[in-house]
């Protein structure tokens, strides 16, 4: 079983997970406060391991939320429950030139994409993770995003690595917890064609009645702006929204100069 306890002061949280003979630390300081659904999304979604059973201590949760993950996660969930009447319904329709669409901002040439596309709309939160990310935070900070500091990345001398192929949807955690604070319950990513669900299926996709949460909460609505373009198309937007200056330094920001990656992007700009 994994116990999850989490400790608060204002807008600093620290997770501490214990299993078997395990311990799992990470804080995160919050541009705001947080609810307690919040704060269960992001330990949930946080966990350094998959389990049968979870008791997540010292919040008090909606029961839909527990509900979700349990599914979601395909474990029990134990934590105290708040029984609510409200119901929770996916968007049908979204229009993105007069909502408020949290976009998780990397600076990197996907993101600054969808930015551009999203337009007025796009309100910018980034992860400042330190160490090696913080050349991100160099490039996002000119944009002046809501910005939440969080070391789960971090290697530590008494706790296991974080295991980031556990669960993708760590990353947009704190983004969701933006949308859940200003109830407009929309969040979107820089995910393109390449990087998308529906590059991985050789099935037929059934046409949408309603936005997909991909697993976020049960009250969360997904848009990406750029998952039918690929990575040429992006570059090319991206370079027409920042010109060539900024452009320049987002390269520097996404990759190191050594990477594989960095050079994918270096070859498709002009």
């Amino acid at each position: 079983m994994l116990n999850i306890s989490i400790f608060r002061n204002q807008f600093e949280y620290k997770f501490f997970y214990e299993y078997e003979d395990e311990i799992f630390v990470h804080d995160l300081t919050s541009p705001l406060i947080l609810s307690d659904e919040s704060i269960f999304v992001i330990a949930i979604l946080s966990r350094p391991a998959n389990f049968d059973e979870i008791r997540v201590n010292a919040l008090s949760v909606d029961e839909a939320y527990i509900d979700f993950f349990s599914k979601t996660t395909k474990s029990k969930i134990i934590c105290s429950k708040k029984y609510s009447s409200k119901s929770f319904v996916l968007r049908e329709k979204i229009d993105i030139e007069k909502e408020s669409i949290y976009l998780g901002f990397s600076g990197g040439v996907d993101s600054v994409a969808a930015k551009g596309v999203l337009g007025e709309s796009a309100k910018l939160v980034s992860i400042d993770y330190g160490g090696a990310f913080s050349r991100e935070e160099e490039f996002f900070k000119l944009f002046n995003p809501s910005t939440f500091l969080w070391n789960i990345r971090e290697s530590r001398k008494y706790a296991k690595k974080f295991n980031e192929g556990l669960d993708w949807r760590f990353m947009l955690a704190p983004v969701a917890a933006c949308a859940m604070s200003s109830k407009m319950n929309l969040i979107s990513t820089g995910t393109i064609f390449e990087s998308s669900p529906f590059w991985f299926s050789a099935n037929n996709i059934k046409k949408f009645s309603k936005y997909s949460s991909f697993g976020m909460g049960p009250e969360i609505s997904m848009i990406n702006p750029v998952a039918a373009l690929t990575e040429y198309s992006t570059t090319k937007i991206a370079l027409a929204t920042l010109g060539e200056e900024l452009i320049s330094k987002s390269l520097k920001s996404l990759a190191s100069e050594r990477s594989f990656k960095y050079y994918r992007k270096q070859v498709l700009y002009p």
